[in-house]
């Protein structure tokens, strides 16, 4: 296994400016047991790798193809009442949540075409799966506590974001433009390519680690506010890669 406690200083601040603090506390970390991970103050070649100048809103908007409605006040996005079409968002659809919506995914698997949800909206992600084929927003907020998140679309989340728990996997991106909170006690996996680009301040309370493998690559552009002792890991297999923009 191949992991690193962070000591935290500056009363918690791991990560205080963007320099090549990061470099010094991961770079070393060996790559023996299930797989690499790498760090770096330089841009790498992947070809996904961004500029904080470059991550921009997606293209999808609401009314989209269907809307969820909470006609069955259940506030759950796999009861087909609750949808305007009376199903369930299937692969083909641009889904749409509206401003003063609070959806929550709890169970099974779903595919969906696209993803916008609007500013005074919330999408809760607590078990099962999602996958996101293309170019997807979300301007209100983000809960991924639990289940995974995958797909080939690039979903930008210019709202909250929060990661207590669950997966982020496939070839997409996630652009995190405000940061990440990262909390609680559960892991936190980002493994089959799955490139995540946090701006703005992200911070990391809480014991649960964060783990990568499987190709997954972090590009910071902002701060890491390192709150506990958890750590950073590839015990996933294959290479990872946390870059410090």
């Amino acid at each position: 296994m191949c992991t690193r406690r962070p000591t935290p200083r500056r009363k918690g601040r791991l990560f205080a400016e963007r320099t090549a603090a990061l470099v010094l506390l991961v770079a070393s970390v060996p790559t023996s047991g299930s797989g690499s991970l790498a760090a770096s103050v330089i841009a790498p070649a992947n070809p996904r790798a961004v500029s904080p100048a470059a991550i921009t809103p997606a293209t999808a908007g609401c009314p989209g193809t269907i809307r969820f409605t909470n006609g069955a006040e259940t506030g759950v996005w796999q009861t087909a009442a609750n949808w305007d079409l009376n199903r369930l968002p299937d692969g083909t659809d641009d889904v749409c949540i509206p401003m003063g919506s609070s959806v929550t995914l709890s169970s099974g698997a779903h595919s969906i075409g696209s993803i916008f949800v609007e500013g005074g909206a919330s999408w809760s992600v607590t078990a099962g799966s999602v996958s996101v084929a293309a170019a997807s927003q979300v301007e209100g907020s983000l809960l991924l506590a639990g289940g995974t998140l995958s797909g080939l679309g690039e979903v930008s989340v210019n709202g909250a974001f929060s990661w207590t728990a669950g997966i982020m996997t496939g070839a997409g991106t996630t652009n995190s433009n405000g940061g990440i909170v990262f909390s609680g006690a559960n892991v936190k996996d980002l493994t089959g390519g799955r490139v995540l680009n946090t701006g703005g301040t992200s911070t990391w309370s809480g014991t649960g680690q964060i783990r990568l493998g499987s190709g997954a690559t972090i590009h910071n552009t902002g701060v890491w506010d390192v709150q506990g002792n958890a750590t950073l890991s590839n015990v996933l297999g294959g290479a990872a890669r946390f870059t410090n923009l």
